[in-house]
């Protein structure tokens, strides 16, 4: 009898314990306590970072590592590229678009579940083009596989990629006559020939005119682009009568064959007798010549002033 009751206190306590057990999350990963978060916690690799060569096709891997404590439902894997790049045919499950700065986009539903500690590898292909430059690659998902946002973190990364080639930048001048006292007009500009396309995605330091007012000649009316150039850069807001400014568009870009032009009001000086002129240069808005422009024949110009 004895032995009997102590077997049934046994069974009642382990029947309690069968209880608390199925009352517990049944998606614990091994290891895994009961207070902590139960998700996928994914990263991706990093994509190679060799120079690009126009003309090429890019074909290569990430792999997405899932560190969480649960596996995926599915993962959105999204690739963006920047103007010089684009994607090579379509493949079925993704969407294609253009967003932002006429950045190319693929959205792709990867009907995958990645289980805690196992990875999945995401092939990630892109053509080169003629006019590509410095370009940028933005590919990957959020941490648990969704949608990933904006912005950049160890599941959706950002690589800048140059490419062996060149942008030419071109300095156009202008003429005009007038009298002393008079108000002209001249129009300087700056011009990418290319073959590449230009935006500077990693400096601050972007395409720009370079403009030295003529002696003899006061700038009364400035486009709102232009800057005062002090000794190594711009110094503030766009206003009249300085002797140097820098020129640039808004969007620091200069696609192939795109002309950016900068017209200036300038009144010759009453007292002026002679002819006079002033240099504008293709450059940069610091006024250090870019490395891809490999052409400076063509980076300096005049604009001439005919004194009546």
């Amino acid at each position: 009898m004895r032995q009997h009751k102590r077997l049934s206190r046994l069974t009642s306590t382990t029947v309690a314990a069968v209880a608390v057990a199925a009352a517990l999350p049944l998606a614990l990963a091994p290891g895994a306590h009961a207070d902590e978060p139960v998700a996928p916690d994914l990263t991706v690799s990093e994509l190679s970072g060799n120079q690009l060569r126009p003309g090429e096709v890019r074909d290569d891997s990430v792999t997405l590592t899932n560190n969480g404590t649960a596996a995926t439902d599915g993962v959105t894997f999204r690739v963006r590229l920047t103007r010089g790049l684009a994607f090579t045919r379509p493949v079925d499950g993704c969407t294609y678009s253009t967003v932002g700065d006429k950045i190319k986009q693929a959205v792709c539903e990867l009907d995958v579940g990645i289980a805690p500690g196992e990875s999945y590898t995401v092939p990630v292909r892109f053509k080169v083009l003629k006019k590509a430059l410095m370009e940028v690659v933005e590919y990957g998902t959020s941490r648990t596989g969704d949608d990933p946002g904006e912005g950049y973190d160890e599941a959706y990364r950002r690589l800048a990629l140059d490419t062996d080639n060149s942008a030419d930048l071109v300095a156009t001048g202008d003429k005009a006559k007038g009298k002393p006292g008079s108000e002209v007009i001249v129009t300087p500009s700056i011009r990418n020939d290319g073959p590449g396309w230009i935006q500077n995605n990693e400096s601050d330091d972007h395409p720009a005119l370079l403009v030295n007012v003529p002696k003899g000649t006061k700038a009364v009316e400035v486009p709102a682009e232009c800057k005062p150039f002090g000794i190594d850069g711009p110094t503030g807001p766009s206003e009249p009568g300085h002797p140097k400014y820098v020129c640039q568009e808004d969007d620091y870009t200069l696609e192939v064959g795109e002309t950016e032009a900068f017209a200036f009001v300038l009144r010759i000086d009453k007292g002026r007798q002679t002819d006079t002129s002033g240099e504008v240069k293709a450059t940069s808005n610091y006024d250090i010549e870019p490395v891809y422009d490999t052409n400076k024949a063509n980076n300096r110009a005049t604009l001439s002033i005919d004194v009546l």
